[in-house]
């Protein structure tokens, strides 16, 4: 762990860590002062319910130091006070709502903590430096979250509704329309959804330790490759899949951008521009997503590959020999006098990140149904809900009912991610029944009606509607006890075309109950 090496692949990952960031705090920007700042509810994280919304005039200010941050952190300009601003910064983005909740997102906040503590900038950098190394255990905090990522992905997926193809079929079917023939006829077929469901699943399982390994990671990088690639495509998730592609840099050689550099300068001037132009091209249509100006740079990256047939340029890029591995430092001890606290710390993180993935293990419940323990487990592109809700305040003195309008407290985006994490309703619940008290309302009483449909089964009823959730207290950390029991095969899965057909019925049967039923 404090062997020293090259600092090389660590100061490209910082370059290309900072370009994807700069990119999500504009849009960050446009969502915080366009939208967010107008919602009067803010569903924020147990333990931080005391974060609040900045005035608009701060929020300019804040993303204007978000913006400076994050170019000085690219070029390595008072690299650890502006890696300092940009965590505290994505952090606070990240807490202050769940409505634009990612995993993702949380994975940046942790590399964000990782780039804090480590020295990214012994390479690329306007820093002066002394050196130009670090020790080994500084690349292996990226290594094994990266893992951890994909290792868990997997095994959220081993459950019978992924296996089925779900939600994934839905999904294919509504993003074929981006596509021509024949792509588009193919993703609408069961085949497909069963061939990325399986696929995925196989990917997860095994591309963290062929990355690992000396000898396949040269083969895992083109999986990883077309996985990301097609998923950019295919899903509007943001700079995941690029950030993904490019956090493979600290995967190989540590010093693989030096040796990079020496290499191209000794080409011919055709062949170096050749590669330089593919590779922009590949990067810059991934970013802006276009497909044919991807399709353009592997061409030019085709012709580099096909003059150089002999992929000397892949030699030290890819290692095959296990022995290489030791070739990658000057075995130069490395002098640290917190060797025990780096370990410690080290230990107790590994520890966490594979113990929280599976705490939903014992809470009660299904966390498809529930939303109990979904949240910073990797459980990604499993779950398709659809909540309907109705939610009434009633004054006690006159026992006048008052429907409660959503859009009056949040956006569309923070309401479709309440049910991700149902027991948010109980806050929205407490919130309402504050307003209500300052309103001068005595002992409000807030009744809720939640009926979900997980992965497009027939929806059921969430929630206990007999209790007054104004006077549940809602208990931090602490799973609730007010959900209806559910079992995933009661209700089959079934693909449909028209997937709200479950909707429109139970609409049609409520409605003749309840006149003021809305959904």
């Amino acid at each position: 762990m404090f062997e020293q090496v090259s600092g090389a692949s660590l100061g490209l990952l910082r370059i290309l860590f900072g370009i994807f960031m700069l990119k999500d705090f504009m849009k960050f920007y446009n969502y915080f002062v366009n939208s967010l700042s107008k919602s009067d509810f803010l569903i924020t994280y147990d333990g931080f319910h005391w974060l609040t919304m900045l005035p608009t005039p701060l929020l300019y200010f804040f993303f204007g130091l978000m913006f400076i941050s994050c170019i000085g952190f690219i070029l390595g300009i008072h690299y650890r006070l502006n890696a300092l601003f940009t965590f505290i910064g994505f952090t606070y983005i990240f807490l202050i709502d769940h409505g634009h909740y990612n995993n993702h997102f949380y994975l940046y906040c942790m590399l964000h903590f990782f780039f804090l503590i480590t020295d990214a900038n012994r390479w690329g950098a306007l820093d002066k430096q002394t050196t130009s190394s670090i020790p080994y255990w500084q690349l292996f905090l990226f290594k094994f979250q990266i893992f951890v990522v994909y290792f868990y992905g997997s095994i959220a997926k081993m459950e019978s509704d992924w296996f089925q193809g779900f939600p994934l079929r839905y999904w294919l079917h509504m993003v074929s329309e981006k596509f021509g023939p024949p792509i588009s006829s193919f993703l609408q077929t069961e085949n497909a959804a069963y061939f990325l469901s399986y696929g995925g699943f196989l990917f997860d399982l095994v591309i963290g330790f062929m990355l690992f390994s000396p000898r396949l990671r040269r083969i895992a990088l083109l999986p990883v490759f077309i996985f990301h690639t097609s998923n950019h495509f295919l899903w509007d998730i943001g700079t995941f899949p690029p950030m993904m592609l490019a956090i493979c840099v600290i995967f190989f050689l540590p010093d693989w951008p030096d040796r990079a550099f020496n290499y191209l300068k000794n080409k011919k001037l055709s062949i170096g521009i050749s590669f330089i132009i593919g590779l922009s091209l590949i990067v810059g249509g991934t970013f802006f997503y276009n497909l044919n100006v991807v399709l353009i740079g592997t061409v030019f990256g085709v012709y580099y590959l096909f003059h150089d047939f002999r992929l000397s340029f892949f030699k030290w890029f890819l290692p095959y020999h296990p022995q290489s591995i030791s070739n990658r430092s000057n075995k130069k001890e490395y002098i640290f006098n917190w060797h025990k606290t780096v370990i410690s710390f080290i230990s107790i993180w590994i520890f966490l990140q594979l113990t929280i993935p599976l705490r939903h293990r014992l809470i009660p419940g299904n966390p498809s149904w529930t939303g109990e323990g979904h949240l910073f487990s990797w459980r990604m592109m499993l779950v398709a809900t659809t909540d309907a809700v109705k939610m009434k305040l009633v004054d006690p003195e006159t026992n006048n009912s008052y429907p409660i309008k959503f859009e009056a407290y949040m956006n569309f985006r923070q309401f479709r991610k309440l049910g991700r994490s149902s027991r948010t309703y109980h806050r929205l619940a407490h919130f309402i029944r504050d307003e209500a008290i300052k309103g001068g309302m005595k002992k409000p009483i807030v009744k809720m009606e939640i009926w979900k449909s997980v992965n497009e089964r027939r929806p059921r009823l969430l929630n206990d509607t007999t209790l007054n959730y104004a006077e549940v207290p809602y208990v931090q950390f602490v799973p609730s006890t007010w959900f209806n029991n559910w079992n995933q095969n009661i209700d089959p899965l079934e693909f449909r075309e028209e997937k709200f057909i479950h909707w429109e019925k139970l609409i049609n049967e409520y409605s003749a109950k309840d006149k003021e039923l809305k959904y």
